[in-house]
């Protein structure tokens, strides 16, 4: 368990951060000083994690308590309801965490968003790049004052083959710009080659003579600078920013993985309401063979003929039975995996899934991909059935909306520029022209024209172009629209 070491006279400006501390963060152990006494037994008594320390304790010398902890080597964070400039100047030119007002309305849980973000730091690697080991060691220093567990490099070369050699994560990359070997240029080049923004961060230090190099810097990928030499308030900052954004991207990629995981329960809630239609007619004919078998023993009628007949229903169509429900089985159990697959296959599998869906609604599924030879790729396969039954189900919507006569939804499959090029075409009428821009944004759906309904053509998009690597667009034709799901051979 983390501890927070909170002092401050004030007894209500304790009760609020103890309330926000209990709100944003979890399992952590606060102590709380209102004197100097209690601040010096806390700290001499307890591995403290991170301190919130005001300048000003009764009868006691200014900041006596920050220049304790910092001996200590706490990770100090000051608060102060003094306004004064110079007591700011004063106080930022210490290696402290963060200076904070408490003016503001929002001081409270801004620092307390930044207690939070020293104790994540726990779990977050840094790797600094950097070839003069004066500076190497005191950017070390600095970062591991911030609780970050810190990996070092001497030059770009040797920082890329930690990192794709590593079994550690890292979050972010300080690099500088000049260095032997490779330099920190090349470094965030290569780098963004394989890393986007989202996934690792590349933050450049930089010196004050050289304005132009953080700019070419962000130009080639970078996210953000530090200009040298740095403070640990500066440095902090910086790094503390560009963390919390990288949470806020993996945050978002989680929401929208669980999105993938709500629209393909969604799927499967209306496929699975179609079971007992699809096995109807199958269950009839088990019913009726077992019956007449009955009824001809009993009359003493029963010839080897009939019976094998009879077996032979019971048995094609126990198996029917059986396919089914391993289909949607398959499908709702399938894991993402990158893998080598032939695209008809995969087609048919899909269409399968769906075919009595579409036969209830009296709409004809026409399947042109088995016209040209097998084509194999190297993608996810679960992902692009996702696809294909997000775009059916928009085609059979607007099929049976505008109630069309005689309608049908064709599949075909070809090769295009040297891709995959997969077609699901319909005769429902087309996209309207002023819509038709706006189909694939999220939560985009006007039910009388559009195809868009809710996350489904969205999502469609996220997954062709974010995990299959490939696009996906629509085109009116002669009698209806046509979706273009065009995808690599290999991701």
């Amino acid at each position: 368990m983390k501890r927070i070491l909170v002092v401050d006279d004030d007894p209500i400006f304790i009760a609020q951060v103890e309330k926000e501390i209990h709100q944003q963060i979890q399992d952590v152990e606060i102590l709380i000083a209102m004197n100097y006494k209690d601040s010096i037994k806390h700290i001499l008594s307890n591995d403290i994690d991170i301190a919130l320390i005001d300048i000003f304790l009764p009868n006691v010398k200014e900041g006596i308590v920050i220049d304790f902890a910092i001996k200590k080597k706490i990770p100090t964070m000051v608060i102060t309801g003094d306004s004064k400039l110079e007591t700011q100047s004063k106080y930022t030119s210490l290696p402290i965490i963060e200076f904070i007002q408490k003016s503001s309305q929002k001081s409270i849980p801004h620092a307390v968003k930044t207690l939070a973000r020293i104790i994540k730091n726990h779990n977050t690697n840094i790797l600094i790049v950097d070839d003069s080991p004066l500076q190497l060691e005191k950017a070390k220093q600095i970062l591991e004052s911030m609780r970050l567990n810190i990996t070092t490099a001497m030059n770009g070369a040797e920082a890329l083959d930690i990192i794709e050699n590593s079994k550690t994560k890292f979050s972010l990359v300080l690099t500088d710009y000049n260095m032997p070997v490779m330099d920190g240029m090349e470094l965030t080049i290569k780098l963004r080659e394989k890393y986007d923004k989202d996934e690792l961060g590349i933050i450049v230090m930089t010196i004050n003579d050289s304005p132009d190099i953080p700019i070419q810097f962000i130009k080639y990928g970078a996210n953000d600078f530090v200009t040298k030499p740095f403070t640990l308030l500066q440095m902090s900052t910086r790094i503390n920013s560009n963390l919390e954004i990288l949470d806020l991207f993996a945050s978002n990629a989680e929401k929208e993985l669980q999105i993938l995981k709500n629209a393909k329960n969604a799927q499967m809630g209306e496929l699975i309401g179609n079971i007992a239609h699809q096995w109807r007619q199958p269950l009839s004919v088990i019913s009726t063979s077992a019956s007449g078998i009955e009824i001809q023993k009993d009359m003493d009628l029963l010839t080897d003929k009939f019976l094998y007949d009879m077996l032979k229903n019971i048995i094609e169509n126990t198996k029917f039975l059986s396919k089914t429900i391993d289909s949607f089985s398959n499908y709702n159990n399938e894991k993402s995996e990158l893998t080598t697959f032939i695209v008809q296959k995969r087609v048919q599998y899909t269409l399968d899934i769906i075919k009595s869906l579409l036969d209830e609604h009296k709409i004809k599924l026409i399947n042109n991909s088995e016209n040209i030879p097998d084509i194999s790729i190297l993608s996810y396969p679960s992902e692009l059935t996702q696809v294909i039954l997000n775009v059916i189900y928009n085609a059979k919507d607007i099929l049976l909306q505008r109630d069309i006569k005689d309608r049908y939804i064709n599949v075909e499959l070809e090769n295009h520029n040297n891709n995959i090029l997969i077609k699901i075409c319909d005769n429902g009428g087309g996209v309207d022209s002023s819509i038709v821009d706006k189909i694939f944004d999220p939560y985009f759906t006007t039910h009388h024209q559009s195809r868009g309904k809710g996350l489904g053509l969205y999502m469609s998009k996220d997954i062709v172009t974010k995990t299959l690597n490939g696009t996906i667009y629509v085109q009116n034709i002669d009698q209806g629209a046509c979706f273009f799901i065009e995808l690599p051979y290999s991701i």
